[in-house]
């Protein structure tokens, strides 16, 4: 089997494995794009592109004030928050 009958095949069978799960997402970016606009409360992801030895590089990451600002200020985690030492 050549790459590009894999590729179909491969194609094929997640789009079937998609359709099984009814998942509302055909792909990462489209999961990290309703994480993003339909999870109340949550910092987005940001994006830079990095140089790193000549090759560039993606980084995704999230402000790390925002996140604690957003568990901070969200009830449902104030039982899970410890403040002193166990």
């Amino acid at each position: 089997m050549d790459f590009a009958a894999f590729d179909l095949h491969f194609t094929y069978l997640r789009t079937k494995i998609v359709d099984k799960l009814r998942l509302s997402y055909r792909s990462t970016q489209e999961l990290n794009g309703l994480i993003d606009t339909e999870l109340p409360g949550h910092p987005h992801f940001q994006c830079e592109i990095l140089d790193i030895g000549g090759e560039e590089l993606e980084f995704h990451y999230r402000d790390v004030l925002e996140c604690i600002r957003s568990l901070y200020g969200d009830p449902s985690w104030a039982q899970e928050m410890v403040f002193a030492p166990e």
